[in-house]
Order: C-alpha cells, then structure tokens, then sequence
C-alpha cells in the first residue's frame, strides 16, 4: 500500500515540476483518460443485469455514458463535492429507477446483502452528509480518501440504482481535485472488481473494518484501485514525455540547405528513438529566419546541443522556448 502510494506521489512530482511538459497537453491526455475511464464504468453496468444483444448493450453503454459525462459537469461545476449535488446523480444516471432528484426513500438489497445489512434509508442523508463532510479533513493520502469515497457510497448505497456509477465518478473526481488522474476499472475485471468490493463491504458492515483501519478485504481492494491510479499516472508521464513541444527560431542563416541540414540533424532524434511519436516542420520566415516546430520524446538540452554545434559550425543564432501553455 504505502509503497505504491509514494511511487504515485513521485510520479504525480516529476510531472508537476518537469519544466518540459506541457500543462495544456496534461490537461487533454487527463481529459482522455476521464472519458475512457466513463466507457468502462458504463460498459460494466450494460453489461450487468442480465443478457442483452450486442446492440441493446451498446444502447445501454451510450445512454449510461451520456449520464456519466452529465454527473460530471455537474460535480465540476461545483468545484468541489456537495451533498446536495450528489442527492441528484440517481436520477441523472437512472430516471426511470430514481423517479426524484434525491436518496432513496425505501431499502434495498444488493449483491450477498440484504435489507437489513443496508443502511436504513432514514440514514441516508445523514450518512452521504457526514461522509461528504468530512472526508476533506481526514488524514490520510489523497488516493485513500478517494477510495474511501468510493467504498462509503456503495455501502450507504443511496440510490435505488446507480451506485456503482457514482460511486467511480465520485472517487474520480476526489483524484482529479487532488491532481491525480483517474483509476479507470477496466470493465474486463468487473467480476474481480464486484468481488473485492463485495468483501470489503461484508467487514464494513461487520463493523470490523473502517477506512482508516482496513481489514485484510479492504485493504486488497484499496491495493485494486491504487494499482490502476499508478497506471494511470505512468501513463501519463509516458505521454507527457512523448509529446513535449518546442519553437526553434534560427537567423542569420544565409543559404536555405543550412537550414535544412539543421532540421535533418534535429529529426534525427526521432529515428534514434525509433518513434512514430515525433513531429518536427520547419517555415521560412524570409530575410534568412526559420521556424522549426518540434513535438515528440526529445529534451531541451539535447536540442540545445544540436543548435549549439550547428550555429558554431554555419553560422547563424538561435532561440529556443519550451511551450507549456
């Protein structure tokens, strides 16, 4: 648990002190990332229930993922959790289930649990309030509070469907207010993902196992869902390696065949690397002046070597800015 939590945290403070890494294009792969992280939370739930045709599952999938894509807007338009917020997302991801924007009004059954292991729904809006309350003040990692949130809706359960849903955006949003990007649970582990949680619940409702002191089942679901914020973080810092973006202004350059020998010899980093993930293009400014735009797996030192050499060699002057924006 604890070693996988600081490596996140190490990776999560390369990333956010890498002077080379674009915040704009974190900020698309990070958007990406929340979408598919949608698809599969809507594909576990078409596929839930019962069989249905490939393309009833994908009308299902589609209406889910509209819902989802809403429940978002609408926590982000909060900008942070509000109890009141997520008294509504029942019925945004299952009208016809949660006929009202608000908790349940009766009990239900799920999984192995029956009516009486659940939460009486008199309890819910005290419950959904005290968690939403004070999970901000807890002391713990932002990864575990996320979970935690994730776990606490599902065991109050206080829709009459939609949990599963909210109980991913929810735990999504938590890590994206705290700078992580989203633990996306493939739908191809949905039966080991209900069976970890199913455990987990069975102690919560034991009472033999609360967040900050996890049972054994707990604890392999919390060491599930960290698992998947460290891929998704690795393959964050992977992407942000592969397309850090630079503008290259060359003067002085008297004949156009420097300037294309300059281009070849910064493309070569891209044939060294054996990368597809490389882009480089290069405009005439007129009066011996160039502008050469590069994106790909490539730092600025080792373009300020090439230019350096280069500019020694030919002649001419250079300017190279890192675009972050």
């Amino acid at each position: 648990m604890e070693d996988t939590l600081r490596e996140i945290d190490r990776i999560i403070g390369r990333i956010n002190t890498h002077p080379e890494y674009s915040d704009r294009v974190r900020r698309e792969i990070k958007d990406a990332m929340m979408i598919e992280a949608h698809r599969h939370s809507a594909l576990i739930e078409a596929e839930t229930g019962g069989l249905v045709t490939t393309r009833e599952k994908e009308e299902i999938c589609g209406e889910s993922l509209r819902s989802l894509e809403s429940a978002w807007y609408a926590l982000s338009r909060d900008g942070e959790l509000q109890t009141t917020t997520i008294a509504t997302l029942g019925h945004t991801f299952s009208p016809k289930v949660q006929l009202t924007k608000g908790f349940r009004k009766r009990n239900v059954r799920f999984a192995s649990f029956d009516e009486e292991e659940i939460p009486d729904w008199t309890q819910v809006t005290d419950r959904m309030g005290n968690l939403i309350m004070n999970l901000p003040y807890l002391e713990l990692p932002p990864v575990t509070k996320a979970i935690g949130a994730h776990l606490g809706i599902v065991e109050i359960h206080p829709f009459m469907d939609g949990n599963g849903r909210c109980a991913r955006l929810v735990q999504n949003f938590c890590l994206s207010q705290a700078g992580y990007p989203p633990a996306k649970i493939d739908s191809a582990e949905k039966s080991i993902y209900f069976q970890l949680i199913e455990r987990a619940l069975k102690d919560r409702y034991a009472g033999t196992s609360v967040l900050h002191n996890p049972s054994p089942d707990e604890r392999v679901f919390h060491d599930f869902v960290e698992s998947k914020v460290l891929v998704a973080a690795e393959g964050l810092e992977e992407q942000l390696r592969c397309r850090r973006a630079y503008t290259i202004e060359i003067g002085k350059i008297d004949n156009p065949a420097i300037a294309i020998a300059i281009k070849k010899l910064l493309a070569s980093f891209g044939r060294k690397r054996q990368t597809t993930a490389y882009e480089i293009g290069m405009h005439s400014q007129g009066k011996g002046r160039y502008k050469i735009d590069i994106l790909g797996d490539v730092g600025q030192e080792e373009l300020k070597g090439v230019l350096d050499k280069s500019t020694t060699k030919y002649g001419g002057k250079y300017t190279l800015q890192v675009n972050r924006g």
